[in-house]
């Protein structure tokens, strides 16, 4: 059981790893340079937020629904993730989209 747990923690943070670097590329290259600093500190705070309110939710699911269906539930959404990206245009690109123009001064 514990080597099915390392792996597992292995293979799932690995794709994380390669999946951070491909999001911000594309977050990088799809944002004007001018909305950057905005741009990364919404999705900071969205990301920080929603780990928060995610601990937050996960303790009221155990306290109601118990250990098992919390992680049931936890597992639907995980999936219900999956399938939004498969179904998103993201899961379509075959390379980075060109950079928007630059803003001109003035």
């Amino acid at each position: 059981m514990l080597a099915l747990f390392v792996l597992s923690f292995f293979t799932s943070y690995l794709g994380l790893g390669v999946a951070g670097v491909i999001i911000v590329s594309l977050r990088q290259i799809l944002t004007p340079q001018s909305m950057m600093g905005r741009m990364t500190a919404a999705f900071r705070t969205l990301l920080f937020g929603g780990g928060a309110l995610g601990g937050l939710s996960a303790s009221l699911l155990a306290g109601r629904l118990g250990a098992h269906g919390a992680l049931v539930v936890a597992a639907a959404g995980s999936a219900a993730v999956v399938l939004g990206l498969i179904v998103s245009p993201v899961s379509r690109l075959k390379e980075m989209p060109p950079a928007p123009p630059a803003a001109a001064d003035g």
